[in-house]
């Protein structure tokens, strides 16, 4: 599965370099926030997380039992 497969990601990139959010720091198109996504995604594969796995220590919430 590519991630072009995912409809909210196909949905996204059909939106490019469009506004999608501002805030604080600035205006950020549906582009950033793929890639800001895509980071947090690689970050938590690279520490073992898994799609499926669970809410990530740290994540807030209730403690997984």
């Amino acid at each position: 599965m590519t991630r072009t497969d995912l409809p909210l990601v196909a949905a996204i990139e059909s939106h490019g370099e469009r506004l999608a959010i501002v805030d604080a720091t600035g205006e950020h198109s549906y582009a950033d926030l793929l890639a800001a996504s895509e980071g947090v995604a690689r970050w938590l594969l690279e520490r073992g997380r898994t799609p499926g796995a669970g809410r990530p220590a740290g994540a807030g919430g209730m403690a997984e039992a």
